[in-house]
């Protein structure tokens, strides 16, 4: 054969040739020289025969004579020593397949082969294993971002903003801003026990995650209340960021710190909700890979289901909290958006984003490629930032000024018409398809805005484009939106805060007919005020300021007048007064059932709660802020505002009455300033008994005046110098008409029927007036068991009884001196001690008393039955 032959047999050789069986084993097929036939490369040197060697491999023939000179090998392209590596083991991979192969093939008649069921089955378990272990991995390393999410929420929103004060923010906000440090600790326990659970074992078969998870379910309760506000609660706060410089450089602060990557306050508000919906997309990954014979089956099952029930509550309070997110999400990736677009308008719907090319018509210039944003009343586009994910704004255009030509179908390009700037676009999609999907969107977004006055212009249309009809002129003054709720009334609150805070009206110490009058305002520059930031008229802003006299927020500096425009001396309350969020203006109920009906409904909401408070303390009291259940609350407080106190016939009607309201507001302000329970000393708890009102009938009263003014009859002078040189009592002049509705007498007992907050108060119970005797009977038996005790003097040995501490305050409650109240308090005391003090008031001897110290420390108010 010629070497021309054998160049053209080579070419002819299919690759791996020997792999295929030959066609007829009686004629084996020849090796031909030079090629190696088991490397479907040319790279391997040839193979020698068998039994022989190199040098017996026959040498190409010459044409002529002359001595065959030394074989000279083939020169070969250089290869690198990885191309190399891989090159051999594919010969090695080739080699084993054609061995593989070749046993099968002999032993095809022996016995057929087929594959095994316990291999297939064992790689499918193997493979469900991994995908299970995936999915649990997954979630772990979620968690952990997400924890450190809540830990920059925690540090770097909540606290510091919550520093400045309940005053700035209205109450959503507050306890939005307050229940994150309850999130924080929910998740922060999962996690910890997550990567206890991933540490101990990496056998997948001991992670319990379904019982792991519906041991916290109770606890996720705190995200149905976070997500049913964070809305509203983020305007609020863009709100507050208007009005108040210090908000808004802790967000601005909080935004360029470097762990934060450049995300906004309202990015990280939304990251709760974006989190409690993550988990029933994980559970459904983790139950396709879970046996029923596994040991946690059933509690995933029933976890998946606890935690898609939350889920499912969420989405029906909130509705549209989702497509806020988006919009949100979408908005937080653009820098240098315009102040308009920072403020999240509620009614925006995120519809489509993607990247065009948009080009000017007319205009000899290269495509601009740009990121767009397509909403329902606009249309944003941006720029990329090359090696990040954000983009930096370039424009918007509203929807009500796009007019677009979608032009040939199977195209990528398509028409849009600025008609506020007369201006055209041919703009560029990805695709026909993606280009389909943008016109349809666009047209929809048109057809909805502009309803029937709405013209998209296409070519089987046969209208030329068209300019919008003209809106009418807002109003110059927009600022009023500031100080709306949802519901679209003022936030009398807010205002009044604007209004007496930096920015706004002059408070100074003024004096009329030679008598000083500190810190107060005049009512006509108030008026001036009101106009320029509401934009209304000054009689409209005279009412304002009625109504926010109705409320308690500021008065007459000498209660003679009402709110007017005039240069009459106006004071700030000191106080904040809870149940004028709606003036209440049908009669109200009988005084002592009013009383008793917000008793019970603000006990019931405790009693729900009652797992999260006492795992995470006052920072969960502000989750309860949020409730439908506590708005519910909130609106039945204002009926107080129409209570006739003259109606209470009797002392038992008014104590009843008294102790009921006292407890409605304590719980009150518990729910609405959670951080004010946090001292532990006598002026914290005092602080709060003295720091918010209820307008009962006419006049505001707070619970330290309920107690005195009411229930101690007026006339009490505290024992404990410590006590009475903080607190004053307060007192009613005689002629005051409030005295008729006190009581005539004192009541000995009401010291063990009013809690504090402190840890040495009794607790909370629901009166009535046909038991109230028994009842308060019983509360004196409750608190002193346990406190009340007998022992004896070191170095006398006589006997002493430790009495509590409201004993020393309230002495008069019990008689005219020490030696009077120990023999009339027997009654009240545990078994025990009563026994020993019989005996020893039998035998005419004198009791020493010892008071235990009173402890101020905060405590979860129990409810006695």
């Amino acid at each position: 054969m010629s070497d021309e032959e054998c160049s053209t047999e080579q070419q002819r050789a299919p690759s791996g040739e020997e792999s295929q069986p030959p066609r007829s084993p009686a004629r084996p097929k020849r090796d031909l020289p030079g090629v190696a036939q088991s490397s479907p490369n040319m790279l391997a040197p040839p193979r020698p025969e068998r039994g022989g060697s190199d040098s017996e491999q026959p040498s190409s023939p010459r044409s002529n004579g002359a001595p065959t000179p030394p074989r000279r090998k083939k020169k070969k392209r250089s290869v690198s020593k990885k191309e190399a590596g891989e090159t051999d083991s594919e010969s090695d991979a080739a080699a084993r397949k054609r061995k593989r192969r070749s046993t099968r093939s002999r032993s095809a008649s022996a016995a057929p082969v087929c594959d095994s069921p316990i291999r297939d089955a064992g790689e499918e378990e193997a493979k469900r294993k991994r995908m299970e272990k995936y999915v649990l991995v997954e979630l772990l390393e979620t968690e952990k971002a997400y924890n450190a999410d809540l830990d920059i929420i925690k540090r770097r929103i909540s606290e510091p903003l919550l520093s400045l004060g309940a005053h700035v923010f209205r109450a959503d906000l507050s306890a939005i801003l307050s229940s994150v440090s309850v999130i924080y600790a929910v998740n922060s326990e999962l996690l910890r026990e997550l990567e206890a659970m991933y540490n101990k074992n990496d056998d997948i078969e001991t992670w319990a995650v379904g019982s792991l998870f519906l041991s916290k379910i109770k606890l996720f309760s705190v995200y149905k209340v976070f997500c049913l506000k964070t809305q509203v609660a983020i305007g609020e706060l863009l709100k507050a960021a208007k009005r108040n410089s210090t908000v808004k450089k802790i967000m601005k602060e909080q935004q360029e710190a470097e762990e934060c990557r450049m995300m906004g306050t309202e990015q990280f508000l939304m990251k709760p909700f974006q989190r409690i919906t993550k988990y029933p997309l994980l559970f459904r990954e983790l139950l396709k890979s879970t046996p029923e014979s596994h040991p946690d089956y059933a509690d995933r099952v029933a976890a998946f289901d606890a935690i898609n029930e939350v889920v499912n509550t969420i989405n029906r309070q909130k509705g549209d909290a989702e497509q806020f997110a988006k919009v949100v999400e979408s908005m937080g990736t653009i820098d240098k958006l315009p102040e308009e677009l920072r403020t999240p308008n509620p009614d925006r719907v995120f519809l489509r984003s993607g990247i065009l090319w948009k080009q000017v018509v007319k205009r000899d210039r290269v495509s601009d490629e740009r990121l767009f944003h397509l909403y329902n009343d606009m249309l944003l586009y941006s720029k990329e930032t090359f090696g990040s994910n954000r983009s930096v704004f370039k424009g918007k255009i509203a929807i009500e000024h796009i007019l677009i030509q979608e032009g040939d179908p199977t195209e990528k390009t398509f028409q849009l018409t600025r008609s506020d700037k007369k201006k055209t676009w041919l703009v560029t999609a990805k695709s026909s398809e993606d280009k389909a999907e943008w016109v349809k969107a666009m047209q929809t977004a048109i057809m909805e805005n502009k309803g029937a006055n709405a013209l998209v212009y296409t070519e089987s249309s046969g209208h030329s484009p068209m300019p919008p009809r003209q809106k009418t002129p807002a109003r110059p003054s927009s600022d009023e939106n500031d100080f709306l709720l949802e519901n679209g009334e003022l936030d009398y609150a807010t205002l009044c805060s604007a209004m007496l805070g930096p920015g706004g009206v002059e408070i100074k110490n003024r004096t009329y007919m030679l008598k000083s009058f500190p810190n107060c305002f005049l009512g006509s520059e108030a008026v001036d005020w009101l106009c320029e930031a509401l934009g209304r008229d000054r009689g409209n802003c005279a009412l304002v300021g009625r109504e926010m006299i109705k409320r308690g927020l500021f008065y007459h500096v000498t209660r003679d007048h009402d709110f007017e425009d005039r240069s009459l001396f106006y004071c700030a309350s000191t106080k904040q007064c809870l149940n004028t969020s709606v003036i209440w203006e049908t009669p109200a109920r009988a005084a002592e059932e009013v009383a008793a009906a917000l008793l019970a409904m603000v006990m019931d909401i405790f009693k729900q709660y009652d797992d999260t408070f006492r795992q995470f303390g006052y920072d969960a009291m502000s989750v309860v802020a949020l409730t439908p259940q506590f708005e519910e609350f909130q609106a039945a407080t204002c009926e107080l505002q129409m209570v006739d106190l003259s109606t209470l016939q009797n002392d038992l009607q008014r104590a009843a009455f008294y102790c009921n309201v006292y407890h409605a507001l304590l719980l009150h302000s518990y729910i609405l300033e959670p951080r004010q329970m946090r001292g532990t000393s006598m002026g914290a708890r005092l602080k709060i008994l003295k720091s918010r009102d209820y307008k009962i009938g006419k006049d505001f009263y707070n619970c330290w005046e309920i107690e005195h003014l009411f229930l101690r009859a007026n006339s009490y002078t505290l024992k404990d110098s410590s006590l009475t040189s903080v607190n004053s009592i307060p007192k009613l002049k005689k002629g005051d008409p409030r005295l008729s509705y006190g009581l005539q007498d004192p009541q000995p007992f009401i010291s063990f029927a009013l809690h504090n907050g402190a840890k040495d108060s009794p607790g909370i119970r629901l009166f009535s007036s046909r038991n109230l005797s028994e009842e308060l009977m019983q509360n004196a038996l409750q608190y002193n068991e346990g406190r009340a005790s007998m022992t004896q003097h070191k170095k006398t040995g006589k006997p002493i009884v430790c009495l509590p501490k409201p004993f020393q305050w309230y002495t008069k409650d019990f008689g005219s001196n020490e030696k009077a109240m120990t023999s009339s308090i027997t009654k009240i005391m545990p078994q025990a001690v009563r026994d020993e003090m019989e005996e020893l008031l039998m035998s005419k001897k004198p009791i020493p008393v010892k008071y235990d110290e009173y402890d101020w420390q905060f405590v979860y108010p129990e409810f006695w039955e």
